[in-house]
């Protein structure tokens, strides 16, 4: 029963991993995107994002990763790691991809009653065991997808639901290109359609892709990476340890990728190549004839545009030239009467202005005039009476002159007198005092 339970999960898990509808818009899409349509997506690379195939060739393939789920169905998948190329979009840094293979119903199942881990009760493994494992011998048809994963959390999640088996690291000189690894993955589908149970799941996928991109593509020896074997285990620890062993489903070995012969797949492979080349060549000629159409188309419209713009651009210096000239002349004609209007209003102003200059001049000529005849005469009169007080001051002298000479003349005729009283005086002393002589008559 615990052997039933896990292969109903693990059809429920791979009906809950179906496509999503593919935009073909990314090399790398972050959706689930069918290994089929992988080719056509390099084309549009080379098409639309106009990347060359030189360019693509040198995107190479790192290092592949066999994983594999912790928990029932124990599904297995493998992990691509690419080269970092600044040239190609998308990948200017390393790029994880996943690629995996799951199973599509023939009937279509209800998203609600499926989950990524299913815990299927008794009742439904009863009831479905008959269907699931009639589907699984008829062959469903396989759902090989791809998609990107971004580091680190997309890592984490692997890590904590899912567990690392083998690690293939390429050397320098011998990595795959991404187009070995898309034809790669395409030959193993279409080697393989059908999705069974035994023959053709996850297991031989993942491994199958592993074992050929090492030993097929890869004419360098390679470094494994894996999980040490533990060899003195109980029973129950080993059978718990074959569960995650490389293409185990529990204890049942069905492929191992270590062993397993891909020499078959060289030729188909090798063929798938060639195709994908020669396509992705044809493309490229494609786009570089497409590109140089368009260069033409362009050329052809540049210079159809490089005339009409010359036409607009004589009509255009035509309409300046004549607007240019209308309003040349509308401007010397308004200059023209600004310029009169702005004479008259000058002489006007000048007129106005002289006169009023010439009456504030006569006004002020006439109050000068009046203050220096009203100066002049105060200046006369002051003068005048100057001279006449000068006048009255020199009579007053002339009188005081006159008044004086004659207190003089009168003080000269006292002392004319008073001399003339003293000689007579003196003469008399005299003639008392001499002594007689002879009179003589005179």
């Amino acid at each position: 029963m615990g052997l039933l339970k896990d292969i109903l999960s693990f059809f429920s898990f791979k009906f809950s991993s179906s496509t999503q509808p593919a935009r073909m818009v990314l090399t790398f899409p972050r959706y689930p995107t069918e290994i089929k349509s992988w080719r056509m997506l390099l084309v549009e690379t080379i098409t639309d994002k106009d990347v060359p195939l030189s360019v693509m060739e040198e995107t190479r393939v790192e290092r592949l990763e066999l994983w594999k789920r912790k928990s029932s169905p124990y599904h297995e998948f493998l992990l691509a790691y690419t080269v970092a190329n600044p040239k190609f979009p998308g990948l200017e840094a390393p790029v994880c991809i996943h690629i995996d293979r799951t199973v599509l119903p023939r009937a279509p199942v209800d998203p609600e009653s499926t989950s990524l881990v299913t815990s299927t009760s008794e009742s439904m493994v009863e009831a479905s065991k008959d269907y699931f494992l009639s589907q699984s011998v008829k062959g469903n048809p396989a759902n090989d997808c791809y998609q990107r994963i971004d580091a680190p959390m997309g890592n984490m999640v692997l890590a904590y639901e899912s567990r690392l088996l083998i690690t293939s690291m390429f050397h320098l000189a011998a990595q795959p290109t991404i187009i070995d690894l898309v034809a790669t993955a395409e030959a193993l589908t279409y080697s393989k359609e059908s999705y069974h149970l035994l023959k053709s799941q996850c297991y031989w996928y993942a491994g199958a892709l592993l074992a050929y991109m090492e030993r097929g593509v890869s004419v360098a020896p390679t470094i494994l990476i894996k999980d040490p074997a533990q060899l003195n285990q109980s029973k129950k620890e080993l059978m718990e340890e074959m569960k995650l062993k490389p293409g185990h489903f529990r204890s049942i070995s069905i492929f191992n990728p270590e062993t397993a012969d891909v020499s078959a797949l060289r030729g188909p492979i090798t063929e798938r190549v060639a195709d994908i080349r020669g396509l992705l060549r044809e493309a490229e000629e494609s786009r570089v004839a497409r590109d140089n159409d368009k260069l033409l188309q362009m050329r052809e419209v540049v210079r159809e545009e490089q005339e009409a713009a010359e036409a607009k651009a004589r009509e255009v210096v035509r309409e300046a030239r004549e607007i240019a000239e209308a309003k040349a002349r509308e401007e010397v004609r308004e200059a023209r009467e600004l310029a009169e209007a702005k004479a008259r209003e000058e002489v006007r102003e000048a007129r106005e202005l002289a006169e009023a200059k010439a009456r504030e001049e006569v006004r002020e000529a006439r109050e000068l005039a009046e203050a220096k005849a009203r100066e002049e005469v105060r200046e006369a009169r002051e003068l005048a009476e100057a001279k006449a007080q000068e006048v009255r001051e020199a009579q007053e002298e002339v009188r005081e002159a006159r008044k004086e000479r004659e207190e003089a003349e009168a003080r000269a005729r006292r002392f004319e007198r008073q001399v003339e009283e003293l000689q007579a005086e003196m003469n008399r002393r005299t003639s008392a005092m001499a002594p007689p002589h002879p009179t003589s008559t005179l």
